[in-house]
């Protein structure tokens, strides 16, 4: 497989990534380095609950089967990777997403600036 060279993309899409990815930083830190300065990250994700939610533990006590089961956690707090990046911009926005499974949501959709 070809590396992408640093600097060399204008525009990187991601949908539902974050939460089958070992390390979400690791990721982020991927789309920086081949983003053109200026270039843009858009995104949209599942992600976990707030922490004090009936929703985030229920999450949390259902993630281990789910994750054996489908490759992803729902669980993820995706917005952290995003927001600790070190773009100079971000905007997302949560939402409900209208998904089967009840227990993935919220969701996040925006993008990030270089």
């Amino acid at each position: 497989m070809r590396e992408v060279a640093d600097n060399s993309v204008d525009v990187v899409v991601v949908t539902w990534v974050l939460c089958s990815v070992q390390n979400a930083d690791d990721v982020m830190n991927e789309i920086k380095r081949v983003l053109k300065p200026g270039g843009k990250f858009y995104f949209m994700e599942h992600t976990a609950a707030l922490r004090n939610s009936w929703m985030y533990l229920i999450q949390r006590l259902l993630n281990p089967a789910w994750h054996k089961i489908s490759g992803c956690s729902m669980a993820e707090e995706t917005w952290k990777a995003i927001d600790e990046a070190g773009f100079s911009e971000v905007k997302y926005k949560r939402f409900s997403a209208p998904v089967t499974w009840p227990f993935i949501k919220p969701h996040l959709a925006g993008y990030a600036v270089k």
